[in-house]
């Protein structure tokens, strides 16, 4: 059951973070004086990201140590901070 939850902690930080610049974008734009009508789209980088996600997280359980205790903060923090790295990478 840990190797779970530290996968679930891995997968929601990778979402997360991989969800970030698309939220951010939509932010901007409904800020913006003449807000874009939504489009469907756009609802391909919440799939791709989710689809990352799932793999990111997929290659990073097994170089997880799972601690007792406090499983979930620790996962998401790796999951977060490994996909801010892949993105620093490949941009």
């Amino acid at each position: 059951m840990p190797e779970v939850l530290a996968y679930v902690g891995i997968f929601l930080g990778c979402f997360s973070r991989a969800l970030l610049p698309f939220l951010k974008k939509l932010k901007k734009y409904s800020e913006s004086e003449t807000p874009e009508k939504w489009k469907w789209r756009y609802m391909w980088s919440p799939l791709v990201s989710l689809v990352l996600a799932a793999i990111t997280a997929t290659l990073v359980i097994p170089s997880f140590p799972v601690p007792d205790g406090i499983i979930i903060p620790l996962a998401f923090t790796v999951g977060w901070t490994s996909t801010d790295i892949f993105n620093t990478m490949i941009s």
